[in-house]
């Protein structure tokens, strides 16, 4: 069948073209990236959609609704926490490195010789 389907597609302008939308349509979608995008959103954002998860079961099990929602809150709360520690930690190295390059060839304030 394969050498029938060559022998076609050498001599089909139309069904070459066809052939070749397809093959880069399937490049487009690359599956193993996305499972590797989202790991790594997941492992970033663990408390984000933990918090997630309790509120949604908070809604699922009416019996335990207050006890799942405030788990979801403090769930989330830790997650803006984690998340404000780390935007600190940016901003702090960030901060370094302006005032190393502004003051790398000036003198230190306060530094006597």
């Amino acid at each position: 069948e394969r050498p029938g389907l060559e022998e076609h597609l050498a001599g089909c302008e139309k069904c070459r073209t066809l052939v070749c939308e397809a093959h880069q349509a399937m490049k487009i979608v690359d599956i193993p990236d996305i499972r590797r995008k989202a790991a790594s959103f997941a492992k970033k954002n663990i408390w984000l959609l933990a918090s997630s998860g309790l509120i949604l079961t908070s809604f699922l099990f009416p019996r335990y609704f207050f006890q799942f929602l405030a788990a979801g809150v403090i769930a989330g709360l830790k997650w803006v926490v984690a998340s404000k520690g780390s935007g600190t930690v940016i901003m702090i190295n960030g901060s370094r490195e302006h005032a190393s390059e502004k003051v790398s060839g000036e003198d230190i304030p306060g530094d006597s010789k």
